[in-house]
């Protein structure tokens, strides 16, 4: 179930949910934010039990692979607005030139401005 969440097979998943004992664990979670799959991460919410810390996790794994929609979705989820994951977001994502997500980080406030100036350098 991992392997079809993570590459955004729902109608796989949701089959295997409902007809098997398939465990899903945070690897479906962290599988569906680097791959930019934000249906599939709106349905594991809705229907798998997954820990916040999960999806604290998963912002810098979108944010690493440029998925802007599902960095949006996942900003609510952080518990602490300057956590060092959101920190880490916005590291990956300046380094793999994904100006669009460091652009939106930035304003959200996510990080003191002297970070931000050293990450535009």
């Amino acid at each position: 179930m991992d392997w079809t969440a993570s590459r955004g097979h729902l109608e796989a998943t949701q089959w295997l949910w409902a007809n098997r004992a398939e465990v899903c664990t945070s690897l479906a979670v962290i599988g569906a934010a680097r791959n930019g799959r934000l249906e599939m991460l709106q349905w594991l919410e809705q229907n798998v039990p997954v820990d916040d810390c999960v999806w604290e996790r998963a912002v810098s794994h979108a944010a690493r692979y440029g998925h802007l929609q599902v960095v949006q979705w996942l900003y609510p989820k952080q518990s602490d607005r300057r956590s060092s994951e959101l920190r880490l977001a916005l590291s990956f994502a300046a380094r793999r030139g994904h100006e669009d997500v460091v652009h939106w980080l930035h304003s959200q406030r996510t990080l003191s401005s002297h970070v931000c100036s050293g990450i535009y350098r």
